[in-house]
C-alpha cells in the first residue's frame, strides 16, 4: 500500500491472514498509518516519514471485519485491509469487475463488500466445472448496516 499523492493507493487490499502488508511513502510529506480494528494484532500507529515503509503481518478478524487505515497528519486519507483465512477472495477493478479463478466446483456464498459506504451483500452462487460464472449485483437499501 503506498501513502502517495496523500491517498492510500490501493485504497482497499485483500490478504490472506499473515501475508505482510508493506507500507510506503512515496509522497515528499511525512504520514502515518494508525489502523482501527476490532482484532488487537491489527492495531497499531506507526510513523511513516517521507521515504520510508513498514511492513505489518494482518490476521482475519473473526467476524471477517476490515482494518480501517488512516492517517493522522491529512485526516481524509483512508483505505482499508481485509486479511482472511483462505485464498478465496480478491477486490474489484475500477469498473467494479472481479475474478476468483481458483473457486472449487460447487455452492459458495459471496460474501460483497463496500467499508466506505458499509454496506454489505451475501449472494448464493453455483462453481460449476469449465464453465465462467458471471454475475451482476446491485446494493439495495437493505445491504446498508446500521
Amino acid at each position: 500500500v503506498d501513502q502517495k499523492d496523500l491517498t492510500f493507493v490501493p485504497h482497499v487490499v485483500s490478504v490472506r491472514s499473515g501475508q505482510p502488508v508493506k507500507f510506503t511513502n512515496s509522497d515528499s510529506a511525512n504520514h502515518n498509518v494508525r489502523t482501527a480494528a476490532f482484532e488487537a494484532r491489527n492495531q497499531f500507529n506507526i510513523f511513516t516519514g517521507a521515504g520510508n515503509s513498514y511492513s505489518h503481518r494482518f490476521v482475519t478478524d473473526k467476524k471477517q471485519r476490515p482494518t480501517r487505515l488512516g492517517c493522522d497528519i491529512h485526516a481524509w486519507m483512508s483505505g482499508w485491509v481485509y486479511a482472511f483465512d483462505h485464498p478465496h477472495h480478491t477486490v474489484t477493478d475500477a469498473e467494479g469487475r472481479f475474478e476468483l479463478p481458483q473457486l472449487p466446483v460447487g455452492k459458495h456464498r459471496l460474501a460483497i463488500r463496500q467499508p466506505d459506504g458499509n454496506l454489505r451483500r451475501d449472494v448464493a452462487v453455483e462453481v460449476i466445472a469449465a464453465k465462467t460464472t458471471k454475475l451482476e449485483i446491485d446494493f439495495r437499501d437493505a445491504d446498508l448496516t446500521r
